[in-house]
C-alpha cells in the first residue's frame, strides 16, 4: 500500500493528486470539432467549464475519501478498470446536470461503487448512476431520506414537499407529487401495500439497496427499519 496521501484544503487546488487523476480521466471526453463549435463555444463552453471544475472538486473529494477512509492508493485506482469506467460514466452525468444534490450523490456513487465491494455488483453501480441522472432531485432526496419521511406515509405531497415552503394548496401539490411517486413505483424502487386508497408506502428491496448506495453505509437502524417494512409487506400481501 502506498503511503501517498491527498491533502484536501478547503479550496482544492487543481494540481493536487485527486484533481490530476480527475483531469486525466475527463480529458478523454472531446468537446469541439466542427465549424458549429464556434457557436457552441460562445454559448455553452463557459457553463460547461464551470460544471467541469465543480465536478473536479467533487471527484477530488471522492478520491480523498477512498484514500483516507478505505486505504486505497492512487496507483490502484488508476489501474482499476471498474473504477475508471464508473468515473467516466458519472462524469458524463455530472456535465449534464446543474443540481448540487445530484453532484453530491454522484460523488457518493464513486465512493460506494468502489468501497462497498461485493455488496454491489458492477452493473448495479452503473444502474444506480443512471438513476441519479434520470430521477428528479426530489425523487432522489426522497429515496435517500425515506426513513425520515416514513411518518408522513399517508400523504404523497407531504412526503415530497416536506420541509419546503410551497404556495400550492394540498390538491395542487398532489398533482405535482403523485407523478413523482408513480415513477418511483414504475422503476421498482417503491411500493404501496394495503387496501386500495389507504395503502402504505414501502421501499422495495431495490429501493433499499439504492438508499444504502446513496448514503454509503448501512446502519443497524437501517436494517431494523427495513425489516419492519418487509414484515408489513408480507402481512399486507397475506391479507389481499
Amino acid at each position: 500500500m502506498s503511503d501517498e496521501k491527498i491533502s484536501l484544503p478547503p479550496a482544492a487546488n487543481l494540481d493536487d493528486a485527486g484533481h490530476a487523476l480527475a483531469k486525466g480521466l475527463i480529458g478523454a471526453i472531446p468537446i469541439v470539432g466542427s465549424p458549429a463549435a464556434e457557436i457552441f463555444t460562445l454559448i455553452f463552453a463557459p457553463s460547461l467549464e464551470k460544471r467541469r471544475d465543480v465536478w473536479l472538486g467533487e471527484l477530488a473529494k471522492a478520491v480523498y475519501e477512498l484514500q483516507s477512509k478505505h486505504g486505497l492508493d492512487i496507483k490502484r485506482l488508476q489501474s482499476d478498470d471498474q473504477f475508471v469506467s464508473l468515473v467516466l460514466n458519472a462524469t458524463q452525468v455530472a456535465l449534464r446536470n446543474h443540481h448540487a444534490l445530484k453532484l453530491s450523490f454522484l460523488r457518493q456513487a464513486i465512493v460506494s461503487g468502489f468501497s462497498l465491494g461485493d455488496s454491489f455488483a458492477d452493473d448495479e453501480a452503473h444502474l444506480f448512476v443512471r438513476l441519479i441522472d434520470e430521477l428528479s432531485p426530489r425523487q432522489l432526496k426522497f429515496v435517500a431520506n425515506v426513513r425520515a419521511y416514513s411518518a408522513l406515509d399517508g400523504h404523497v405531497a407531504g412526503v415530497f414537499l416536506a420541509g419546503e415552503s410551497i404556495n400550492f394548496d394540498t390538491k395542487e401539490a398532489d398533482w405535482i407529487a403523485a407523478p413523482l411517486e408513480k415513477e418511483l413505483i414504475s422503476r421498482g424502487l417503491y411500493e404501496i401495500n394495503g387496501q386500495q386508497g389507504s395503502g402504505r408506502m414501502c421501499l422495495s428491496e431495490l429501493g433499499y439497496r439504492f438508499m444504502i448506495f446513496l448514503s454509503g453505509e448501512e446502519s443497524h437502524q437501517d436494517r431494523e427499519w427495513m425489516n419492519e417494512q418487509r414484515r408489513f409487506r408480507v402481512n399486507a400481501q397475506s391479507r389481499n
